[in-house]
């Protein structure tokens, strides 16, 4: 007698506002599912009685619970993001991290894949300009207590220290620094144009930064 095969259980985590490219992924992500067979649950507070949680976004404050404990419990965590470049048109996933450092980091890939995804790069680095730092606000605090915020006066600290003018981006609904300027809310390759280093506990903006030919650190 054969047993019979145990069906995969997935939570799908939503949080409110949720964006249209959120919406559409996740109704794509449910169409799917339901043709393979998959048995999933679509809930706005997190339950943990699946094998797998789906969420978007995991760098959020409200996600990092949900996340530890669905791990805690031996499950597994579908991380849905915006795409490290081309994120007007692109998402990411990692799998039971925010992420997919396991993989991206750790392992040698063909340089076709890159040339088959190729970001737009460019030399816009001024050894003289302003240090723009990339904040990452009030999720950092969630997940690092405030070794972050300690950490960024003390670069900055050192930054102004060194003669260098310093430039505050931090994250939507964010502050600035008292004594800092903004370094402003346009397209980040403008922010970025004249910028001798980045500096980010961590940040998309260090990709861009990169592929902009700016030092990060």
């Amino acid at each position: 007698m054969t047993a019979a095969r145990a069906r995969t259980t997935v939570e799908l985590l939503r949080f409110a506002p949720q964006s249209h490219r959120t919406c559409s992924v996740f109704h794509a992500l449910a169409q799917a599912a339901q043709k393979a067979g998959i048995d999933l649950t679509v809930t706005d507070t997190y339950r943990g009685h699946a094998s797998w949680l789906v969420l978007w976004g995991p760098g959020a404050p409200d996600r990092v619970q949900p996340m530890r404990r669905q791990l805690t419990v031996g499950g597994h965590v579908i991380c849905v993001d915006l795409a490290y470049w081309s994120r007007d048109r692109k998402v990411r996933l990692s799998i039971d991290a925010p992420h997919p450092q396991a993989w991206v980091l750790r392992h040698e890939w063909p340089a076709t894949r890159f040339d088959e995804d190729r970001p737009t790069v460019a030399n816009t680095w001024d050894p003289g300009g302003p240090v723009l730092v990339a904040g990452i606000g009030d999720k950092a605090t969630v997940q690092y207590g405030d070794a972050v915020r300690c950490w960024e006066l003390e670069m900055i600290r050192v930054a102004q220290t060194r003669g260098f003018t310093v430039r505050y981006r931090p994250k939507t609904r964010g502050t600035v620094p008292d004594g800092l300027r903004h370094a402003g809310t346009g397209p980040i390759e403008t922010i970025l144009r004249g910028v001798s280093r980045v500096i980010t506990w961590h940040s998309n903006v260090a990709v861009d930064a990169i592929r902009m030919g700016v030092p990060v650190i």
